[in-house]
């Protein structure tokens, strides 16, 4: 796939269309205008405007024609995200009661989503801003059993409404029938919301890096590799795994700092997590890094050397990804039971083992061989649709 395709698959379709019947139509009148200048007779003394120049504002105009209609799809698309939340959050306290609301969390709150991304939601139980502890003895109310929820929904008319009880963190799935926007809602796990923070805060520190991060998240769902579901296709990876390799890449090249070890903390706090049939007390921090700077003399991170990486350097078998620890690190012999999935208490490593920056949850457990050895070989061979930027040394600049 090519740059162009790339940056096109992203593209709201309408836009696209839109945006080259205008060049048709534009290059055509050019076309007439320089052929109707050529006719002029040697007594028309009007200056005619140099072809080039108006070649050079034709393509400036269409730039700009595409970044305003792009800028103003994302604006609609943003309006209606607010509107599904606001809607959503209404009927949760209609029918559950006051005392919960609802936060978005994931790549939409940081800028790497896309424009056909769902929305990731978190139903707050303001009782219990930590989670449930052990020591809490109280019973759950109503509102954690999402079939209760998928039940009001389809009461409202929500649309493609389906839950998941059994899932590690249970969900509900569905479309608001006003904005057409599609959702995945779970009840009080707030680890999704301290991880968009900490994510934002990478961000912040590089404001390319969500762009980027837009970008690698379209190819790796361009070549059917972002099924982390496992629903109808081997699990493979999500947008969240691969969001997690692109930043420890880029802090082990030096393009980002690591926030969980800055001492000048910003976010502090824990929370109670249910899963592999226990709670464990997870502890999290991090800071913003406000004095750190990328050095001058480092080369900019480009789309090529994130696929060489991932196809050639990376090797699974030595080494693991975690951001928190600062890129990579030594592989174990035996993994800790933290990494496990579900409610199980697994042993098993994984083929590949990207962990979550405040649980240390493996985020591509029970991706197989096949598809790692997939992405692999599809990374070497988009390798070959791109050019790696020639970047002159010392000696070169000098002369």
């Amino acid at each position: 796939m090519s740059a162009t395709s790339v940056a096109h698959y992203y593209r709201p379709r309408a836009v696209y269309h839109s945006t080259r019947s205008n060049f048709i139509e534009r290059s055509k009148r050019l076309f007439q205008d320089t052929i109707q200048g050529r006719r002029t007779t040697s007594e028309d003394t009007t200056p005619q405007r140099p072809v080039e120049s108006s070649q050079k504002e034709l393509r400036t105009s269409i730039v700009k024609s595409i970044n305003e209609a792009t800028w103003n799809a994302a604006k609609e698309k943003r309006s209606q995200r607010d509107a599904t939340l606001k809607r959503f959050g209404a009927l949760i306290n209609d029918t559950f009661g006051n005392m919960y609301s609802v936060q978005p969390f994931g790549s939409t709150c940081y800028g790497a989503s896309s424009n056909a991304s769902d929305i990731d939601v978190v139903i707050f139980d303001n009782e219990r801003p930590y989670g449930i502890s052990p020591d809490d003895t109280r019973p759950l109310p109503p509102i954690y059993n999402v079939r209760r929820i998928a039940q009001c929904l389809r009461r409202a008319g929500y649309m493609d409404i389906s839950f998941i009880p059994n899932a590690a963190v249970p969900l509900v799935k569905f479309t608001d029938p006003a904005t057409g926007m599609s959702c995945d809602a779970n009840v009080n796990n707030r680890l999704g919301v301290y991880n968009t923070a900490l994510l934002r805060q990478y961000c912040l520190r590089v404001p390319h890096l969500a762009r980027f991060l837009r970008s690698v998240k379209v190819w790796v769902r361009s070549v059917g590799l972002n099924n982390p579901s496992a629903h109808k296709l081997p699990r493979s990876f999500s947008s969240y795994a691969i969001t997690l390799m692109t930043i420890a890449w880029m802090q082990d090249i030096g393009h980002l700092p690591n926030l969980q070890a800055d001492p000048d903390v910003i976010l502090e706090s824990h929370f109670w997590e249910q899963r592999l049939g226990w709670n464990r007390k997870v502890e999290f921090s991090f800071g913003a890094c406000k004095d750190w700077a990328r050095p001058p003399y480092l080369r900019p991170p480009t789309f090529y050397r994130w696929l060489r990486f991932w196809a050639q350097e990376f090797d699974h078998e030595k080494s693991i990804v975690s951001i928190r620890e600062g890129g990579f690190v030594d592989r174990p012999a035996e993994a800790p039971r933290e990494w496990g999935h579900l409610h199980m208490d697994s042993r098993d490593v994984g083929n590949i083992v990207v962990l979550d920056p405040l649980s240390d949850r493996n985020c591509t457990y029970g991706i197989s061989s096949a598809i790692l050895n997939r992405f692999k070989q599809a990374c070497a061979e988009e390798m070959t649709q791109w050019k790696e930027p020639h970047i002159p040394q010392a000696a070169e600049r000098e002369k």
